[in-house]
């Protein structure tokens, strides 16, 4: 079965877009990377092996800001608009 993107991607789009407002309500603490891969991305870089970071999927801008913190640069997107307008208030 062939799908385009426009198939199943808006639908994902559209999803995100109207969870957007209680996503972090919706998800707490509950992400899919662990702890321990979270610890070995921050002493990464803040032992300067990445001067700039791009993160795919930044949601509300949770962890985009801790990393924003021990980066040089960062470029964070999501496929939704509406996470990241959320993600633009978490970072003001």
């Amino acid at each position: 079965m062939n799908r385009s993107r426009g198939d199943d991607g808006d639908d994902i789009i559209r999803f995100y877009d109207n969870i957007s407002a209680g996503y972090d309500g919706i998800m707490g603490s509950h992400t899919s990377v662990t702890t321990c891969e979270l610890d070995e991305v921050f002493k990464a870089v803040e032992q300067r092996q990445f001067k700039r970071v791009f993160e795919i999927g930044c949601g509300t801008g949770a962890l985009t800001r801790s990393l924003a913190a021990v980066s040089d640069y960062i470029v964070a997107i999501d496929l939704s608009p509406q996470m990241v307008n959320a993600a633009r208030e978490t970072l003001r």
